[in-house]
């Protein structure tokens, strides 16, 4: 019978390892990385590709999870299908431009981020906002909405464009709130668009 190790027993294991310099890879490495649960075996390597890339977890060499990701797909096996899709999904998550990278490539320079909040009648208007913000434009703590403050003075840069618009909800379905933030987002950025 298989016996798993959850990433306290792996750490415990890679302690006792009697070797000067190693590197965790495969499941260990993503046991430490916290993106499994667990694994069956330690798996290390004194020696990895010099393209691959190492990262220190848990006081520990391990092989970044991009890296782990690609020796996954080389090796093409169907039974990591699961795995390979939450590593591409993970690392995603841990880039916020990969979107705006990819329309600037195609030549569209106007990006913008559409948001709205509300529920409707229930709870009051639905507000909807788009902010197109130049390409070089820094503000910390930008990469989530509910990090910003208001009263945060770098808000106020003068290339920075923000459009609200408050739509009085009554006039709309009252039993079909998706339906309000749908047609309160198209407005706001049709509106957006009129503006340029």
């Amino acid at each position: 019978m298989v016996r798993f190790m959850k990433k306290k027993e792996v750490i415990q294991k890679l302690n006792e390892l009697n070797i000067d310099k190693f590197i965790v890879v495969g499941d260990t490495s993503l046991v430490l990385h916290g993106l499994k649960r667990d694994c069956d075996e330690i798996s290390f390597e004194t020696e990895i590709n010099p393209t691959e890339e190492i990262l220190e977890k848990d006081g520990f060499l391990c092989l970044s999870v991009k890296s782990c990701l690609e020796r996954l797909k080389n090796a093409n096996n169907i039974s990591d299908k699961a795995i390979i899709k939450k590593l591409e999904l993970y690392l995603d998550c841990l880039d916020n431009y990969k979107y705006e990278r990819k329309l600037r490539e195609k030549g569209i320079t106007l990006i913008g981020g559409v948001d709205e909040v509300g529920r409707g009648p229930l709870v009051g208007p639905v507000v909807a906002a788009c902010c197109v913000l130049p390409e070089d434009f820094d503000l910390d703590g930008l990469t989530d909405k509910l990090q910003i403050r208001l009263d945060d003075k770098s808000i106020e840069d003068k290339d920075t464009l923000i459009k609200l618009i408050n739509e009085d909800v009554k006039k709309a379905n009252k039993n079909n709130k998706d339906k309000i933030q749908k047609f309160t987002l198209k407005t706001m950025i049709e509106n957006l668009e009129e503006s340029n």
